[in-house]
């Protein structure tokens, strides 16, 4: 799976009239695997913000991060006003914002095409492990008889890598994905 990244310093994209600027087109086209940060002061923040996601350990116990309301280091926060805030959360894209108490946070943690960062990275984990898990037990065998104990064990192996991510935090047993 790729993520295509992008940072823009376009003003443009602040202008809710804009239809040609990079966010404006990125979001007609649906595109759910990219991702756009506004930042005056960083041609790569958004690199900061995937940062915060390379860092994630999934075999880990309550390890999944959401990306609203983090920090990104070595970004600067952008004071904004409420409509310009207001036109970038309607193109998707994202900013580190500065707001009235001196709080920054990242805002809104979204794909250009609407879908949360969190869930696509953390999904994308997920399938990558489900496919580790089943190759493994298909290499780790002479042969998986193709009966019900071969199922079994193929099972088993899933089993095993949706237990690791209900620990992680990303699904819940027992829950409707609503991602």
């Amino acid at each position: 799976s790729s993520i295509f990244l992008v940072t823009t310093q376009d003003s443009e994209v602040l202008e809710a009239s804009s239809t040609t600027d990079v966010a404006a087109t990125l979001q007609a086209s649906k595109m759910t695997r990219t991702v756009v940060q506004y930042s005056t002061s960083s041609a790569y923040a958004v690199f900061s913000l995937f940062g915060l996601f390379a860092t994630v350990d999934y075999s880990g116990y309550n390890t999944v991060i959401s990306a609203k309301f983090k920090q990104e280091p070595g970004v600067t926060a952008e004071t904004l006003t409420e409509q310009e805030a207001g036109v970038l959360d309607g193109k998707n894209v994202n900013y580190l914002a500065t707001y009235q108490n001196g709080s920054t946070f990242l805002q809104q943690g979204k794909t250009s095409g609407g879908r949360w960062i969190d869930a696509l990275i953390g999904v994308d984990a997920f399938s990558n492990a489900l496919q580790t898990n089943g190759i493994n037990t298909l290499a780790g065998m002479p042969r998986v008889p193709q009966t019900q104990a071969g199922v079994s064990m193929l099972e088993t192996s899933y089993i095993q890598a949706c237990e690791q991510f209900a620990r992680n935090g990303l699904i819940a047993t027992d829950q409707v994905w609503q991602g």
